[in-house]
């Protein structure tokens, strides 16, 4: 697949085996104008390449990756981790380490695998030790 941009809402939109990331929260059926998303089953360096840059608000992983949010481009910065199977609706609520929302912060896209001994799926905060 790669990374395609596409319009839609809820989460049916993102494939098996890929991760999407939407401009609006709640998988984009909230009441903003919010449409596109973003459908993945790789990282993705730089998300203004694809006209996403510092919008994503919500995301869906069906993946077998955990996705890392970062908030610089090239897998830089402050990341947050989502594990398999997470769909977060609104990433308002979660924090950076400085306490700034999560929300339009994300600049670039990781995957990375997940170990079956390690964490659950879940959220890892940034700078965790392992």
């Amino acid at each position: 697949m790669t990374v395609k941009v596409i319009e839609g809402s809820g989460a049916t939109v993102c494939p098996p085996h890929c991760y999407a990331l939407y401009e609006g929260g709640h998988f984009n059926e909230g009441e903003d104008d919010a449409r596109r998303v973003l459908v993945a089953d790789e990282p993705v360096p730089d998300l203004a390449e694809h006209g996403f840059a510092a919008v994503v608000q919500s995301l869906v992983n069906f993946s077998r990756f955990a996705v890392e949010l970062y908030e610089e481009p090239g897998h830089r910065g402050e990341h947050l981790t989502f594990g398999p199977t997470l769909s977060p609706k609104d990433l308002g609520g979660f924090r950076t380490g400085a306490g700034k929302s999560w929300g339009r912060r994300a600049r670039s896209v990781n995957t990375s695998t997940v170990r079956p001994e390690g964490r659950q799926p879940g959220t890892v905060p940034s700078g965790s030790a392992e």
